[in-house]
């Protein structure tokens, strides 16, 4: 580890592409003196996968001077199993200089209320915010109402190809 300065970091990021044909299980970890905290994550078969894990999860538990390593681990794999690490990174939430994908497609930006004009919604308020975005001008705000009688049991937010609100349908290539 180059640095031992995390605070201020908002988010531990590790890109990783399983090329299986099978979903893969790994542990990610971090430790510091006598503490380890970490997920798990079921890695898709032939694809990268981004691993987003908030730094205020493992901060209150583990003092974040203390953190010394970073485990990426198997429990038991049942045969030998190949993954490919492309990066790992610590974000600052107001750092939207992370692009992962060398060559998005953004299917909705959220920029303008015409991008959420498509999209149907089932027992969900959406609406654009400006004030909340990782990138950029705005971001489109979800509230999920609480369940009471006669409402929808999963209330949800719908993108459809053949409606128009989903510009692409072979994703074959992403």
């Amino acid at each position: 580890l180059q640095i031992r300065d995390w605070p201020g970091r908002d988010v531990l990021v590790l890109r990783v592409f399983n090329p299986l044909d099978d979903v893969v299980d790994i542990g990610f970890y971090v430790r510091g003196k006598d503490q380890k905290h970490g997920p798990h994550a079921a890695l898709q078969p032939s694809v990268w996968t981004t691993l987003a894990w908030p730094v205020s999860e493992f901060a209150e538990k583990l003092p974040l001077t203390d953190l010394a390593e970073v485990h990426v681990f198997m429990t038991r794999p049942a045969r030998e199993t190949t993954i490919f690490l492309s990066s790992l990174t610590l974000v600052t939430e107001l750092d939207i200089s992370l692009d992962p994908f060398s060559s998005p497609f953004i299917l909705s930006g959220f920029e303008d209320e015409d991008s959420l004009a498509g999209w149907q919604s089932n027992a969900v308020t959406a609406g654009r915010d400006a004030n909340v975005h990782t990138q950029g001008k705005a971001s489109a705000r979800l509230v999920f109402h609480a369940v009471a009688a006669g409402s929808p049991r999963w209330p949800s937010f719908q993108a459809r190809y053949y409606e128009g609100s989903l510009p692409l349908r072979d994703w074959r290539g992403f």
